[in-house]
């Protein structure tokens, strides 16, 4: 998510601006909400869970599996799109790490780090990045209902006159 900075005053607000942020802030309350609603259902289902520290090679290597790709392509260089969305999920994985405190396990220059030596900004990217494909995976009917709006029945396919 990116912080614009508020108007100085007397200045207006740009409409864009603001629209962008709101649909952020949105998509962010989904993901929020999105994972109060699977802590409770592993909750419910008497799991015994907590946010364990799991380390960084680890990570990568389950996120590496579950990809079809290796632990060195998701460190590597390669811009290919399924090394870059594999190590956008690792970089977003190890961001939720945390301590007992609730802090951050890893700082976003460790994370770079650990992946190939990346800049911090493209580690703050790569987890907005991949927070706004979580997003954009749930349907628009689902994201309606989120909202307490009712879809609007089947979509039109193709061209419409």
């Amino acid at each position: 998510m990116t912080a614009h900075p508020p108007p100085s005053a007397g200045q207006p607000v740009s409409i864009a601006n603001l629209a962008r942020e709101v649909a952020e802030l949105e998509k962010l309350s989904i993901l929020l909400r999105r994972r109060d609603e699977l802590t409770a259902e592993i909750e419910a289902r008497g799991v015994a869970w907590s946010p364990v520290a799991v380390r960084p090679s680890e990570i990568i290597d389950g996120v590496a599996a579950i990809r079809g790709v290796s632990a060195k392509e998701i460190i590597g260089q390669s811009r290919r799109a399924p090394m870059v969305e594999a190590r956008q999920e690792v970089m977003w994985l190890l961001r939720e790490q945390r301590k007992a405190d609730g802090s951050y396990r890893f700082s976003s220059p460790r994370i770079g780090q650990i992946l190939g030596g990346r800049d911090h900004t493209t580690v703050l990217w790569g987890i907005a990045r991949h927070a706004e494909r979580m997003a954009e995976t749930r349907t628009s009917p689902e994201i309606q209902r989120e909202f307490g709006v009712e879809p609007a029945g089947p979509q039109p396919v193709g061209r419409v006159s």
